[in-house]
């Protein structure tokens, strides 16, 4: 039987084993953190969180874990965000030239797919709001989730995104990248419609943490600098997935995550193999979480505060 609270207990220690990270990592990779920066992140979940005891408190079933889910998916952005730093940190050498060959030999041409894009303007600026709703819809769909019965799967988009951002952070050590943008020598004049300043404006982070001997990371020069593999990708596949029980989410989410699939290689500036390996580490995380959630916790307290939160489609 698929229990609810096993994957809330990983998701609780995993967060906290994140958080430790965070503080213990980057001293031993020889750059700071500016903790203090990343206070608002914070703040804002313990927000959501500060609304728990009235939940409890109301018997609000549904609102307990979407409140919690929130609430740790953005607590935990910032943890992602410094374990890719410390990946980088290690300064392996650069995989542009490797990634642009797998393009080849897939028989894609990055180039030309950017230009065809590049040709419509409106085609161009909605692939920029898609790609733009990567954040709100990590922190908004656990709670859809849990309005449409499904709070396993809230607890699941928590966990699954912090599997993704770590296993992408230990990926991209081997393959740090300066991204398709760079790589191709493609620049703002060259293109009339796509804005590129997402995928090149996190060049001056990417260099200054690999090469600076006395860095400090703060929220102002924060940047998502994973290339090789795409975590926009693999958030895709990770929502589509969570919704898919959902008759009323399920197309409207697959849909958006289609695009927002498709937006990162223009707005991310990610090869396509980068899509590919995002795609396939959502598929380990995946896998990995529907082992947790198959493990009984049974817990009579939990049970009750969180009735009927079994997700009856696995």
């Amino acid at each position: 039987m698929m229990d609810i609270e096993a994957t809330r207990k990983t998701l609780f220690g995993a967060a906290t084993v994140a958080l430790v990270a965070m503080l213990a990592l980057p001293p031993l990779t020889g750059f700071s953190v500016d903790i203090v920066s990343f206070l608002p992140t914070f703040v804002l979940a313990a927000v959501l969180a500060a609304f728990l005891p009235y939940a409890r408190w109301r018997k609000l079933d549904a609102m307990v874990p979407a409140l919690e889910s929130m609430a740790l998916g953005m607590a935990l952005t910032a943890p992602v965000i410094v374990l890719t730093y410390v990946a980088m940190r290690l300064n392996f050498p650069l995989a542009d030239g490797l990634l642009i060959r797998m393009d080849e030999a897939l028989g894609l041409d990055w180039p030309a797919f950017i230009h065809l894009i590049d040709r419509s303007p409106l085609v161009a600026d909605a692939l920029f709001y898609f790609y733009m709703a990567f954040g709100p819809q990590l922190i908004l769909l656990p709670a859809l989730l849990c309005a449409v019965g499904l709070p396993l799967r809230a607890y699941q988009v928590t966990l699954g995104w912090l599997i993704i951002g770590v296993t992408a952070s230990i990926v991209t050590t081997a393959f740090p990248s300066v991204a398709a943008y760079a790589g191709h020598g493609i620049t703002a004049r060259d293109l009339d419609h796509i804005n590129i300043w997402l995928g090149t404006g996190c060049l001056e982070s990417f260099v200054a943490v690999r090469e600076q001997a006395h860095f400090t990371l703060g929220i102002s020069n924060a940047s998502g600098i994973v290339s090789f593999p795409s975590i926009h990708a693999g958030a895709a596949v990770l929502c589509a997935w969570a919704a898919w029980p959902s008759r009323l989410l399920r197309y409207p989410i697959l849909a958006l995550n289609i695009l927002m699939g498709l937006a990162a290689i223009p707005y991310g500036a990610h090869y396509f193999v980068d899509i590919i390996a995002g795609i396939l580490v959502a598929l380990v995380a995946i896998a990995a979480m529907k082992k947790i959630a198959a493990t009984s916790f049974p817990s009579p307290i939990a049970r009750r505060v969180l009735r009927p939160a079994i997700d009856p489609a696995g």
